[in-house]
């Protein structure tokens, strides 16, 4: 867990990022975090650590709150919709996101959505594992439903992971989600074990630079989300507070 504090619309946000779970329904070739062992978190645990971290920081806390649930896949935990409710109760004021690889029925994430017990999911798409045209009827639906609400479109975004032999996929998807004024955008994938190393800050510039090919349609660009973290990396660009 990592407690950062991020400028938000000229206002400053206690910013909790909770790698909930390790555990995934996916085995994408490029993560390695289900790997770890970490695949068991029990509610009792998940609940004295949310009291532990409320009494300890978000208690005394003067700043608006921003919990953001991360793995692993946190929506197949059969607890995380009351864990939330918990948290809600405990204090409904401190916002509630998650990043998910939009694998579970629609039902889950529009009631998460609906009942306003998430602020906001960010979606990965996976090609390994997921079906695009059935990853974005899923999308549509929720753009549907919530996409003419005030902040609607602000309840959800994509992120699509792509290898370069999917690049055209990639920008097909991506235009298609920009004519919706969905927020988006695109994470070009990097092996883990392409090669041992320390990855000092040359090692970082050589092996990776070539890669961050930011994707182009019809004159549009979708930027993709590693040329940022590459940068933070090599210390070209940072955010206050934040480490990397």
């Amino acid at each position: 867990m990592k407690v950062t504090f991020k400028p938000k619309e000229l206002k400053t946000t206690l910013f909790i990022d909770w790698e909930i779970n390790y555990n995934c329904n996916y085995r994408c070739s490029y993560c390695v975090t289900y790997e770890t062992g970490w695949n068991k978190t029990s509610f009792s645990k998940a609940l004295t650590a949310f009291d532990n971290l409320y009494h300890s920081v978000i208690k005394n806390s003067s700043l608006p709150v921003m919990i953001w649930f991360s793995g692993g896949e946190p929506s197949i935990l059969p607890w995380f919709t009351d864990f939330c409710l918990y948290i809600k109760g405990i204090d409904p004021n401190i916002k509630l996101s998650m990043t998910s690889n939009g694998s579970q029925p629609f039902e889950l994430y529009d009631n998460l959505l609906e009942q306003n017990i998430l602020y906001s999911i960010t979606f990965s798409l996976h090609f390994e594992f997921a079906k695009p045209e059935h990853f974005l009827k899923k999308i549509m639906r929720l753009y549907d439903k919530y996409g003419h609400l005030d902040r609607g479109l602000e309840k959800f975004s994509i992120i699509v992971m792509y290898e370069k032999q999917a690049t055209e996929l990639a920008a097909k998807i991506m235009q298609e989600l920009k004519e919706k004024d969905i927020k988006t955008s695109t994470h070009l994938i990097r092996h883990e074990k392409q090669e041992e190393s320390n990855e000092s800050k040359e090692f970082v510039l050589k092996t990776y630079n070539s890669n961050l090919n930011d994707v182009s349609l019809n004159d549009v660009m979708f930027y993709n989300a590693n040329y940022v973290l590459d940068l933070m990396y090599t210390n070209k660009f940072s955010f206050k507070g934040w480490n990397c």
